[in-house]
């Protein structure tokens, strides 16, 4: 029976230590020191808020995936399955930002795959809402992605914002 909570948890895990990994690992001062010169939106908050913000929102996100597969007798059935693999889109999609702005310098690619990573949080937020389990709706998931979705809408904005000031 506790095998049955090990998964759910595992894979709650994953947001915070993958997160935790890219953000240490996904950059390079070459890239940080070309990032600083680019023409930014006055709105872009500064580098600290990113550091406070990204832990918690990787918290939120493995603690929706941990409460919705906790409920669920199967992860790799449906409705848990196709949660997993809009996760697995979403986590390959959120990963790839850090890597492709700061170490490849690639504002479109990173633009790109934001707005991947929001469309795929977007729609976990709905299947967590929407899609039953046999115990019902897991809409704490749902509530618990809410912030991560969120801001993900607002660094779409703020990478297009990016793009555009600087392909001119």
């Amino acid at each position: 029976m506790a095998s049955k909570y090990i998964y759910p948890i595992l894979i709650g895990t994953i947001p915070i230590i993958m997160g935790s990994l890219v953000g240490y690992f996904g950059q390079s001062k070459e890239g940080k020191a070309w990032y600083d010169k680019l023409d930014k939106p006055s709105y872009i908050p500064p580098p600290i808020v990113f550091s406070i913000i990204w832990p918690i929102l990787y918290v939120l996100f493995g603690l929706s995936m941990t409460l919705y597969l906790w409920k669920t007798t199967n992860i790799w059935r449906y409705p848990a399955f196709i949660i997993m693999i809009v996760f697995i889109f979403n986590m390959i999609s959120n990963l790839l930002f850090t890597p492709l702005q700061f170490r490849y310098k690639s504002l479109e690619g990173a633009m790109i795959v934001c707005y991947l990573a929001f469309v795929s949080a977007l729609a976990l937020l709905f299947l967590f809402y929407y899609l039953p389990l046999k115990q019902g709706y897991n809409r704490l998931s749902a509530l618990f992605i809410l912030p991560y979705v969120l801001w993900l809408a607002l660094a779409c904005v703020m990478s297009t914002h990016l793009f555009v000031l600087n392909t001119r």
